[in-house]
């Protein structure tokens, strides 16, 4: 379970290229459903305290 309390599991977009600890590598997360809405507004809710 992640930090938020969020269980989610990743893949990578492309899993033939070597595991080189390249954070930019694009990759699919997975949430369960009822973890969505919590997921999607830690992702893409704009940051009040980032101004």
């Amino acid at each position: 379970m992640g930090q938020h309390g969020i269980s989610a599991e990743s893949r990578w977009v492309d899993p033939t290229l070597p595991d080189d600890g390249d954070l930019g590598r694009e990759a699919h997360v997975f949430v369960m459903e009822s973890d969505y809405t919590r997921a999607h507004q830690l992702f893409y809710a704009e940051r009040e305290d980032e101004l």
